[in-house]
C-alpha cells in the first residue's frame, strides 16, 4: 500500500513541476532571495531548510495541493517531522475548503501522518493532537492522552 502511494505521490510531483514551469507563478519566500523552481529543488535533495521556506511561501491560487505532495515526500523520504503534520494540515484544509469534513480513508491516512509527527516530538503535531483527542474529533476522545500529549507538547516546546 506505501509503495502505491509513494508511487502515485511521485507520478503526480513529476506532473506538478512540469505543468507548474508552463504558468507563471508569482512566490514570495520568507527572505526573498530565492525562486520557487529552487526551492522546489532544494526540497527534493532532502534541504530542510528549504522544505520550510516552501511551505510558507505564498504561492499563487491553484498551486496549494503541490504544497501537500511536497510534504508526503519530506514525511517519507526524509522522516522530516514537520512534514507530517503538514500532511495533516493540508488534507484536513482541502476538505474543508470543499464544505465538507475528511472522508473515512483520508481521515485515517491524515491522523496516521499526525501521530507519526507526534512520535517525532513536532510541536504542532503534539498541541494538535493533545486537542483532537480532548475534544473527540477523529479519534476517541481520551482526556488521559490528552493531558500526556498537552505536557509534552509544554515540556518540549514551551506551549
Amino acid at each position: 500500500m506505501k509503495h502505491i502511494l509513494m508511487y502515485f505521490m511521485g507520478s503526480i510531483l513529476i506532473v506538478s513541476l512540469f505543468s507548474c514551469k508552463q504558468k507563471q507563478v508569482e512566490v514570495i519566500t520568507m527572505n526573498n532571495s530565492r525562486s520557487i523552481e529552487e526551492l522546489r529543488l532544494l526540497v527534493l535533495k532532502g534541504d530542510t531548510a528549504a522544505y520550510d521556506e516552501l511551505r510558507y511561501a505564498n504561492i499563487a491560487s491553484g498551486h496549494h495541493e503541490e504544497k501537500l505532495v511536497y510534504a508526503i515526500f519530506m514525511a517519507n523520504r526524509y522522516n522530516y517531522a514537520p512534514a507530517y503534520f503538514d500532511v495533516y494540515s493540508y488534507l484536513e484544509t482541502s476538505s474543508e475548503s470543499y464544505g465538507r469534513t475528511m472522508d473515512e480513508k483520508t481521515r485515517k491516512m491524515a491522523i496516521e501522518y499526525l501521530k507519526k509527527g507526534a512520535e517525532l516530538k513536532d510541536c504542532g503535531a503534539l498541541g494538535l493532537l493533545s486537542e483532537l483527542y480532548k475534544e473527540g474529533k477523529y479519534v476517541p476522545k481520551d482526556t488521559i492522552m490528552s493531558k500526556k500529549l498537552a505536557e509534552e507538547s509544554k515540556s518540549l516546546c514551551g506551549f
